[in-house]
C-alpha cells in the first residue's frame, strides 16, 4: 500500500489511525498526540464502544507479558499498537542500509515481534502489520537555512504555513519540488527533495524519510491469522 506524502510520522502514521486524509486532522498535523482519539473515533463511528478500542504506542522492546498485565483486555475488539524499534534504529544508524539491516536482523532474532503477534493471536485476533513510511538513503545537496520560517525541517521534506515562502524556496533550490497538496490542510505547503537528494550539508549521506520516492512511499500491509477463513 502507499504511505501518505509527505512521509512524516506525524502525517502518514496519523492517517493510518484516523483512517482519513490529513485534511481531516489539521489540529494535530505536527505531532502524534491525537492518535488515540482518532483511533477511537474511527471505530466508535462504526458502532463500537469506546472501551472496546485500545491504543498503545512506544512499545519498543518491552516484554509482551508485562505490557498488558494490568489491563482488562476481555472487552477489546480493536487494538492499535505502535512499535518504534526499527524507526529508532533508523535515526541512530551510522553505517547506512547494511547497518540498519544488520541491526534489524539481530532485533528480529530476539523474538519480541513474534511474541507480540502470538499474544494477540492467542486471543483470537487477526494481526495486521504495516508501516507509516519507508526510508531512503540520500545525499545532502545543501541545507536550507530559514530558521523558523519552516514549520517542519526534515531531511527529505519541508513544510510551510505560507505559500509565498514555499514558492521562493523552490526557486532558490534545484533539489526541491513543490508537492501537490491534495488531501492536506489548506494552510500546509510542502517541499520534497528530488531524487536521492537531502536538505543537508553537501555530500552528507543520511537515511531519512519525508519525501515521495518509492522507497519511502511503498509500505507492506500483511494480515496474520490462525483462522482458515
Amino acid at each position: 500500500v502507499f504511505a501518505w506524502i509527505p512521509t512524516l510520522t506525524s502525517i502518514s502514521r496519523q492517517s493510518i489511525f484516523a483512517g482519513e486524509a490529513p485534511i481531516y486532522f489539521p489540529g494535530s498535523i505536527s505531532n502524534t498526540s491525537a492518535e488515540k482519539r482518532l483511533w477511537q473515533k474511527l471505530w466508535t463511528d462504526k458502532g463500537y464502544l469506546i472501551n472496546e478500542v485500545f491504543y498503545m504506542k512506544k512499545l519498543a522492546d518491552n516484554k509482551t507479558e508485562f505490557l498488558f498485565q494490568d489491563m482488562d483486555l476481555r472487552k477489546i475488539t480493536k487494538a492499535g499498537l505502535v512499535v518504534n524499534s526499527i524507526d529508532d534504529m533508523l535515526h541512530g544508524i551510522t553505517q547506512g542500509i547494511p547497518g540498519l539491516l544488520a541491526q534489524t536482523e539481530v532485533w528480529l532474532k530476539k523474538g519480541y515481534l513474534s511474541n507480540l503477534f502470538d499474544f494477540w493471536l492467542d486471543k483470537d485476533f487477526d494481526v495486521f502489520v504495516t508501516s507509516d513510511h519507508g526510508f531512503k538513503e540520500s545525499v545532502g545537496t545543501g541545507a536550507i537555512n530559514q530558521g523558523v520560517l519552516a514549520e517542519t525541517r526534515g531531511e527529505r521534506c519541508r513544510i510551510y504555513k505560507h505559500e509565498s515562502i514555499c514558492d521562493e524556496t523552490v526557486e532558490q533550490y534545484e533539489s526541491a519540488l513543490k508537492w501537490d497538496k491534495a488531501g492536506l490542510p489548506d494552510d500546509l505547503f510542502v517541499l520534497v527533495a528530488k531524487g536521492n537528494s537531502a536538505f543537508r550539508s553537501t555530500g552528507q549521506s543520511i537515511l531519512g524519510h519525508g519525501g515521495s520516492s518509492l522507497e519511502e512511499v511503498i509500505v507492506p500491509f500483511v494480515r496474520i491469522s490462525r483462522r482458515n477463513d
